[in-house]
């Protein structure tokens, strides 16, 4: 296997928590799988586990704070819950897109806890990963100001991206 550097280590142990948790245990074990070496070896060595899991932490938190765009109504559902099982769904996965990132948890939160996911986000979701150019649905939460409505969701792909339209009945 060829060796990697000191930056490619650094983000692997950042990303990973699985990763973190061995170098935790026998960090040169750790070195020796991924043929770290030189310089590199010695500098990784020198970093302390719990700088690397609070920088970690540091990283899974603006990450959370990108999906949590996409999926206000199902983090306010998660309430308290919201972090915990964030964390729980992302300290082993890569960083991905925010987008990629919030439709993984979310399938994530169905398996976990499926009452406090959000139709309409999940929808949302679903139509932004798919080659789909409309799709409408009745769903029951789609949040409209501040306000969860029951409304017909339509989403619509145009050439420069996507749309959301809502019918709602309400004042």
């Amino acid at each position: 296997m060829a060796g990697i550097d000191f930056t490619t280590a650094l983000a692997r142990l950042l990303s990973d928590g699985r990763s973190r948790d061995s170098f935790a245990e026998d960090g040169a074990a750790w070195l020796d799988e991924f043929a770290v070496h030189g310089p590199d070896r010695a500098a990784l060595l020198q970093l302390a586990t719990t700088d690397l899991e609070f920088q970690a932490r540091v990283l899974l938190h603006k990450r959370f704070e990108q999906v949590q765009t996409w999926l206000p109504v199902t983090c306010q559902r998660l309430g308290a819950e919201a972090w915990p099982c964030f964390v729980a769904y992302a300290r082993d996965r890569a960083p991905r897109d925010a987008c990629v990132e919030a439709h993984g948890f979310i399938t994530y939160v169905d398996e976990y806890s499926p009452q406090t996911s959000s139709g309409s986000e999940a929808n949302r979701l679903r139509f932004v990963a798919s080659p789909r150019w409309l799709h409408v649905v009745v769903v029951d939460d789609l949040l409209v100001g501040r306000i969860s409505r029951r409304a017909i969701q339509i989403l619509v792909r145009w050439r420069d991206g996507w749309r959301e339209f809502a019918l709602y009945v309400g004042c």
